[in-house]
């Protein structure tokens, strides 16, 4: 039986999660995986975010690598777009080259990079 402050509690909680999911922060990777070859590999990540009324930009933030062998790195895709309080969540594919990135160089061969958004697990994908 539900105490009911632990239902007002509970129904605060969903409230909550909900109005995140669909507000403009909401950022979850849906997947990722490298494409393409040499100097024209890249990143391409399919993900979800909350808006709709604005055109939404996004950077990868390189967190930190750990000196192993292969390198596993961290990064961070982060929604740079503001002020958008529409609540559709929108799918996009989101392409970034290795190259632009700095991540061709051979520190980074055979890497691992574990990528978090604000929700979701992190993806991760193995380096060329």
């Amino acid at each position: 039986m539900i105490r009911f402050g632990q239902l007002v509690q509970q129904l605060v909680l969903m409230a909550a999660f909900l109005w995140s999911a669909s507000s403009a922060s909401a950022l979850e990777i849906l997947n990722a995986q490298i494409v393409g070859a040499g100097e024209e590999a890249a990143l391409e990540m399919n993900v979800v975010y909350g808006g709709g009324c604005k055109t939404h930009q996004f950077e990868l933030q390189m967190d930190y690598c750990m000196e192993s062998f292969p390198v596993q790195c961290r990064a961070r895709l982060v929604d740079l777009t503001t002020d958008d309080f529409c609540e559709a969540m929108i799918s996009k594919t989101v392409t970034f080259s290795l190259r632009e990135l700095g991540l061709l160089d051979s520190y980074y061969q055979r890497a691992s990079l574990e990528i978090s958004a604000s929700f979701g697990t992190p993806a991760v994908v193995r380096l060329p």
